[in-house]
């Protein structure tokens, strides 16, 4: 008799197993209720790393016409931070990035940039941003990049 319960035993364990392991799972549709999460329809990269100083960061470019806008807006975690850095214009040429123009830029807390250059038709454009962010003698380097748009 016990030959017979430790089979079936195993049986019922076996068939277990199985109906566990081939139970499928999917992700929860949200209900009416629930509003979607909507990012800003600003046309950027957003990459969220772990800074320790920096709140966040962003390089920007915007094109109207043959008018090239550039921009940065950094915020440091700490509104007695010291925010400097150097945003530079950037253009492609033969598969590299090539300095058009920069623009030195700094704040406590935070600090914003924008400048406007007059771009050449056909000619691909990025900003990006060299930032340092500093706070009880720490500093943080960090670099942002746009996307690249053509005028």
């Amino acid at each position: 008799m016990s030959n017979v319960r430790k089979k079936l035993v195993s049986s019922l364990v076996i068939i277990g197993l199985l109906i566990v392991m081939t139970t499928p799972v999917f992700a929860r549709m949200p209900t009416t209720n629930e509003k979607p999460v909507s990012w800003p329809s600003i046309n950027f990269n957003v990459i969220v790393p772990f800074w320790e100083n920096t709140a966040s960061a962003m390089a920007n470019i915007s094109i109207d016409g043959k008018t090239v806008k550039p921009s940065v807006a950094v915020t440091a975690k700490k509104t007695s931070a010291t925010v400097s850095g150097t945003l530079y214009l950037e253009k492609s040429s033969d598969g590299e990035w090539v300095e058009v123009d920069s623009w030195s830029f700094s704040g406590t807390g935070s600090a914003t940039l924008g400048k406007t250059y007059t771009g050449t038709s056909g000619v691909t454009y990025r900003s990006r941003a060299e930032i340092v962010v500093t706070y009880n003698g720490n500093s943080e380097e960090v670099e942002c990049v746009s996307t690249s748009k053509t005028v």
